[in-house]
């Protein structure tokens, strides 16, 4: 099985607002994800749960005004905040930090992939590392939730992963098993139209 779908940006592990603004709201940009010429994507963490977010997109309590490649400017009630990623992928001495999330295109090559195996690998044991074959979660991590929603096998993680995919939307997937990634988004293919277009 050869998945060629396109890896489009990790992003890095101990990423916080800056002290001054941490005080304001209990906010954690946990990344920010290049999609190409749907622009940037953010990830905040807010009160233990994550969020996608495009510019414009709105949240409990608040809305994205703008995202760069390492900061998101949002409303609130308290009003603007700008939160910014530490660090970096470059000039960091010791090499890159393991992900705590990336991001998957969801391509027709993905899907057929999965439909094959679900026809064709009948051990959980072998639909599991398919799917984490599939999904380039390395070593022995495994999927443990679905949009929140637990796994309690590899059949039921198929069965949600095509469910999902036909409502269109991103797919966040938690990760466990590997020390530093938690999460992985599978994010809808646009269609040849909608280049360009907001991610919504």
């Amino acid at each position: 099985m050869n998945w060629t779908g396109q890896l489009l940006l990790l992003c890095l592990t101990a990423f916080f607002a800056t002290p001054a603004q941490a005080s304001e709201a209990d906010y954690r940009l946990a990344g920010t994800i290049n999609a190409g010429e749907r622009g940037w994507l953010a990830v905040l963490e807010l009160d233990g749960e994550q969020y996608l977010l495009s510019k414009g997109e709105a949240f409990p309590g608040g809305e994205v005004l703008e995202i760069g490649d390492k900061w998101l400017r949002l409303t609130n009630q308290q009003g603007e905040l700008t939160l910014s990623l530490e660090g970096g992928a470059s000039g960091s001495a010791g090499g890159e930090p393991p992900p705590e999330l990336m991001m998957l295109e969801i391509s027709e090559s993905l899907k057929a992939d999965l439909d094959e195996l679900g026809v064709s690998a009948e051990a959980d044991e072998d639909i599991a590392r398919g799917i984490s074959e599939l999904l380039q979660i390395p070593g022995t991590g495994r999927v443990a939730a679905i949009n929140d929603r637990p796994v309690s096998s590899a059949k039921h993680s198929l069965q949600l992963l095509r469910r999902s995919f036909v409502a269109g939307a991103p797919v966040r997937i938690e990760v466990s098993g590997v020390e530093g990634l938690h999460s992985v988004y599978l994010m809808p293919a646009p269609p040849p139209s909608a280049a360009g277009s907001a991610l919504r």
